[in-house]
């Protein structure tokens, strides 16, 4: 520990580096390395000089703390490829087998000849069956743009976050060495303005990375953000899918129904809302027919239309007249 007069001393040395003009800075340090260096020069020459810093000792630098911000980490689904991280969708809607069994059913020469009170109902389903099948593929190959983007965008920022680790751990092995070096005993005016050098190098390289993990962490969470958005879309889609076959199977239904029986049933249309947790149709002759929803408790399932058989109503329709 420095005594009184030797901190006097080193004082006096300062003021006199001041009273010198030399520009002291505190914080660095350079200026009053700068100046000590020239005063010993000095002292050799001059006796009164060689009084003063007789006894001015090495200087010590402070440890350099490693960084501390956390480098954040993407939220990617299982599964995520070249084709995206959620669909793709568009295989599912041309590839559907119901709406190519329906394609069959109406080329079979017994479809044309139903009943017209039969036929157009039936007409008028497949149609919409199609309009929605337009609008789906047109959802779907927007969402799937979006969805290789997100893969594509997932795939530079893993790139980034494997370049910061590196970086991060390259700067604090550097950080130990110099901590090792520079930061565990005084420095020697030889050794301090090398130190000084390298930890305001340290200090540069550590700014930017951290500036740069901050800019990456942002990014990863406009990323996550973006994929929950999809993935909710995605939900949001698969469910029209679904519930578009849904309607298919219905219509399939009915076409095979009206083949076995073309004499002995009708189309019955949903009555909207359903009611009591069933769906429930109305008849040309008036019957009424209520049958449970594809899926149990989701009225949502509900066929828009069905083919009913007036006689017997035991052989295919499991429905019950109203």
């Amino acid at each position: 520990m420095m005594d009184r007069n030797r901190f006097l001393k080193v004082l006096a040395a300062l003021a006199f580096c001041a009273q010198a003009g030399w520009g002291l800075d505190f914080d660095q340090g350079v200026s009053v390395e700068a100046c000590i260096t020239d005063i010993r020069k000095q002292a050799a020459e001059n006796p009164n000089i060689q009084k003063i810093v007789g006894n001015v000792r090495p200087i010590y630098l402070l440890s350099i703390e490693k960084g501390r911000i956390p480098i954040s980490r993407l939220k990617v689904p299982p599964g995520c490829t070249i084709q995206g991280c959620y669909g793709p969708w568009t295989p599912s809607i041309v590839g559907s087998i119901a709406y190519r069994q329906l394609m069959t059913l109406r080329q079979d020469p017994r479809y044309e000849a139903l009943s017209p009170s039969v036929l157009q109902p039936m007409n008028r389903e497949w149609n919409t069956i199609n309009e929605i099948k337009g609008g789906l593929l047109l959802q779907a190959e927007s969402l799937e743009g979006r969805d290789r983007t997100l893969y594509e965008k997932a795939v530079g920022l893993d790139l980034r976050r494997a370049e910061l680790l590196q970086r991060k751990d390259q700067l604090d092995a550097d950080i130990d060495q110099w901590n090792s070096d520079c930061a565990t005993h005084p420095l020697p005016p030889d050794e301090y303005s090398s130190c000084l050098h390298r930890r305001e190098e340290l200090l540069r390289r550590k700014a930017l990375l951290a500036a740069d993990i901050v800019q990456f962490n942002d990014d990863v969470a406009v990323w996550n953000d973006e994929s929950g958005e999809i993935k909710q879309e995605a939900d949001g889609l698969v469910s029209i899918i679904n519930t578009w076959a849904l309607r298919m199977s219905q219509l399939i239904d009915n076409i095979i129904n009206a083949f076995q029986y073309p004499e002995q049933g009708e189309m019955c249309e949903l009555v909207e809302p359903p009611q009591g947790g069933v769906c429930v149709y109305s008849c040309p002759s008036g019957a009424g027919v209520a049958l449970d929803p594809p899926v149990p408790g989701n009225t949502d399932t509900c066929p828009k239309q069905i083919y009913h058989i007036i006689h017997p109503p035991s052989i295919i329709q499991k429905g019950r007249g109203l």
